[in-house]
């Protein structure tokens, strides 16, 4: 049940700059000249691209600057409503500054200026090939989870199973829990479609039917592991419907490894830890869990 209360998302501006000194301006040969890579979020990759004697033969007097989405890995995120600022610095002095609006996808990964300044302008700086440095700043919107305070879990969780105002039953096995209709309605779309298609009078419902499907449908490669211990060990369908999820995912939940590996070190002291991780181990491949 508690997996139906998650976190709301917000969204959050952020903001990165970047500089890339490039030294012996006046040396460089009649080529592209790259930067390192480097990130605003672990997926999302770029690179500075820099002509000193301009990407075409008819800019040849001008220095073109791009910014370039990079792969990460195999894979090219795309990066939606990015503010690119790009900026030349040559001691104290800016001698150019541009930004722009923009979408990168994989097939338009490089955005820039063919002319982004003149050549000369450079070249006339007494300490151009000591002091010269390219920049990006780049503005984006990162989404930002939004932590449900404890104090309104804990008042929450208390009206599911208080049979004082609750006017839903949910039966599994020989268990019962007590809940309100309209809580779990506004927290989960699955018990919405549920309590308004035919079920509006009823007052007890089979959980197997009801709360089983709405948690396994929400089963990922970051969450089974903490499911399991969490809730689902307690029930045997569940249980064994977690331990189904890994054996048939387990290279996907080895990839969240952050998430696989930061349960079983939090659940050491779980009281049934020795008999799920032997449960966890018989469902993994050979060598698939940390340590064997």
């Amino acid at each position: 049940m508690v997996g139906c209360f998650k976190p709301s998302m917000a969204i959050q501006i952020a903001s990165n700059v970047f500089e890339w000194k490039l030294k012996d301006f006046s040396k460089l040969e009649k080529k592209p000249y790259r930067s390192d890579t480097f990130g605003t979020t672990e997926k999302h990759l770029w690179g500075l691209l820099f002509y000193p004697y301009g990407e075409k033969a008819e800019s040849e007097t001008s220095v073109s600057y791009f910014i370039e989405g990079k792969a990460n890995g195999n894979f090219f995120w795309s990066r939606e409503k990015v503010e690119v600022r790009l900026f030349i610095k040559c001691g104290t002095s800016t001698i150019g500054d541009n930004k722009f609006n923009c979408t990168f996808t994989k097939k338009e990964s490089g955005r820039g200026y063919r002319q982004f300044s003149q050549r000369a302008e450079l070249i006339s700086k007494p300490n151009v090939d000591e002091a010269l440095v390219l920049g990006a700043q780049i503005t984006y919107q990162r989404p930002m989870e939004m932590p449900v305070p404890p104090s309104l879990v804990e008042a929450w969780l208390s009206l599911l199973d208080n049979d004082k105002v609750s006017d839903v039953v949910f039966q599994f096995e020989e268990d019962c829990i007590h809940a309100q209709k309209a809580l779990l309605s506004a927290r989960c779309n699955y018990f919405e479609a549920l309590f308004n298609n035919g079920m509006k009078e009823s007052q007890e419902v089979g959980l197997r039917d009801a709360m089983e499907e709405c948690i396994l449908d929400n089963l990922s490669c970051d969450n089974v592991t903490r499911e399991l211990f969490e809730f689902a060990y307690q029930y045997a369908p569940l249980r064994k419907a977690c331990l189904d999820f890994l054996r048939q995912n387990f290279a996907e939940v080895r990839r969240a490894e952050a998430s696989f590996v930061r349960v079983l070190a939090k659940e050491q002291g779980h009281e049934e830890f020795v008999k799920l991780m032997s449960e966890i181990i018989n469902a993994a491949p050979v060598g698939g869990i940390p340590g064997n």
